[in-house]
């Protein structure tokens, strides 16, 4: 399998990942972390620990964090 596809992944090691790759938590509300990053702009992570994100969406959140599939 290539690299750079995506897969399925629990959203705890996604949210890990981001703290890996700079993201701070700003502040939470329930399950919605807002995300911070010097140079980006800030992100809300709004999936709870166990929930699976599809490819799609981690594309998604690839996007708009600069997260790539190699980081999780």
């Amino acid at each position: 399998m290539p690299k750079n596809v995506w897969r399925a992944s629990k959203a705890r090691g996604v949210l890990a990942a981001l703290l890996r790759i700079g993201w701070r938590v700003k502040r939470q509300k329930g399950s919605h972390q807002t995300l911070a990053r010097a140079g980006w702009p800030n992100y809300v992570f709004a999936y709870h620990d166990k929930v699976e994100i599809s490819p799609v969406a981690l594309a998604k959140v690839g996007k708009k964090t600069g997260l790539h599939p190699e980081d999780l």
